[in-house]
């Protein structure tokens, strides 16, 4: 199925990387996929658009939308390709009731304060450098604790330069940067993150396509002394 072929090529990062062959062969899935869900029908190039909306169903809530290929003028006025993500405003909604819903509910919010809360660079096990030595001795050996956490997810340390960024844009009053043991469920979950108007969550996140709700953004895994902590924030967390 090419849309199982996009979304295991698009996540498959490394083999892309280590084989010029796949690479070429996911740009090409990219473009039959544009053509097959009438991108460059029902965009055509129209330059009076600059937001678009995707409300996809089932396991098309997986598939990279911004990456898929739409016609586009360049800075010379020629016409030729371009990612749907860089071309577009892309917003993207789990259902037409539930952005309706949203909506609705703007129209009624209070004005939120211009503030940011950021949350990057989690603790996701106890093998990470951050995590206090002595609390992984008094656990045992490495052997033991090294997959103390649930799941078995790389660091992303370069999360730490789009905070960093922020923090260069963004003056200290209107900002507030959680990292590592600090960007955690309780936090992010806490009224006052919900009071900014933007959050950020750099972090990885799972889909569960058999149960959507099911679905979560990971935070740190552990405390400071090296327990296990929850990190999950799962849809229904935060859908009201």
């Amino acid at each position: 199925m090419l849309f199982r072929s996009v979304i295991n090529s698009f996540e498959d990062v490394q083999a892309r990387k280590a084989d010029p062959r796949a690479n070429v062969g996911f740009t090409a899935a990219l473009k039959e996929l544009s053509h097959v869900l009438g991108l460059g029908l029902t965009l055509g190039g129209d330059e009076k658009y600059s937001r678009v909306l995707v409300i996809p169903d089932g396991i098309l809530h997986r598939v990279p939308f911004a990456a898929l290929p739409v016609r586009a003028k360049s800075v010379d006025n020629a016409w030729g390709s371009m990612p749907l993500g860089i071309r577009y405003e892309l917003v993207q909604a789990p259902s037409a009731s539930v952005f309706k819903i949203l909506r609705e509910r703007r129209r009624g919010a209070v004005q939120l304060a211009t503030h940011v809360t950021v949350f990057a660079d989690p603790v996701f096990d106890s093998m990470d450098s951050r995590v206090e030595k002595t609390a992984l001795e008094s656990k045992g050996s490495d052997k033991n604790v090294k997959n103390a956490g649930p799941f078995a997810l790389p660091r992303l340390p370069f999360s730490q330069f789009e905070a960093e960024t922020i923090e260069r844009l963004v003056p200290a009053a209107q900002r507030t940067i959680r990292r590592g043991f600090e960007a955690t469920r309780a936090s992010f979950l806490d009224e006052r993150t919900w009071r900014s108007s933007l959050v950020l969550a750099s972090t990885h996140a799972f889909t569960d396509d058999v149960q959507p709700e099911l679905s979560s953004v990971v935070f740190s895994m552990m405390s400071r002394h090296g327990s296990a902590v929850d990190g999950l924030v799962r849809l229904y967390d935060v859908y009201d």
